[in-house]
């Protein structure tokens, strides 16, 4: 494939391939860059295209694994981020004690996950994503995605109840943020 060909057969993509890529994260600057990190790949790769069948679904393809290679990069950074907090019924209290340790806790528990519910679980609580968008990114159905979400925050607590005691009142409820 030439400069021509690719111009005229890649570079129109651009609108669709950042949509895909806003599905996973809103910020058009991140969305921007991984469309530019795959067409540089694209580029790089632009002998081999003759051979694909149809470039644009190379190209979504490219573009929503890149996407998901990025987040699972990221999660390791935005854990940090992680409070975890208790809803009470009279007040909600962030809880400051042990933070570190938690948040080193929690660390460890997510990449122990399966990968459809570190997936969920990234997506829909660090990436703030509602279900219905972290299912079309992950391409399965929304009461999938749900299930896997909530198995994951069950997870999660569960391992933090038994590492430190860490027990929610009947009235309170716990969650990973």
């Amino acid at each position: 494939m030439n400069e021509q060909q690719f111009k005229e057969q890649v570079i129109p993509l651009n609108s669709r391939l950042l949509k895909i890529a806003l599905r996973f994260n809103y910020d058009i600057d991140w969305a921007k860059d991984i469309v530019q990190d795959v067409y540089l790949t694209l580029w790089k790769r632009r002998d081999k295209l003759n051979e694909v069948k149809s470039i644009e679904a190379y190209a979504v393809q490219s573009i929503r694994n890149t996407c998901i290679d990025r987040l699972k990069k990221q999660r390791v950074m935005s854990i940090d981020e992680v409070s975890i907090q208790i809803k009470d019924e009279d007040s909600q209290v962030e809880v400051q004690g042990e933070k570190a340790e938690l948040v080193q806790k929690i660390r460890t528990l997510i990449p122990q996950l399966p990968y459809m519910q570190q997936m969920a679980i990234t997506l829909c609580d660090l990436e703030q994503m509602n279900t219905n968008e972290a299912a079309k990114a992950l391409e399965v159905k929304e009461g999938t995605l749900r299930a896997n979400l909530s198995r994951a925050r069950k997870k999660i607590v569960d391992k933090l109840q038994k590492w430190s005691n860490f027990e929610a009142a009947p009235k309170s409820q716990a969650y990973v943020k």
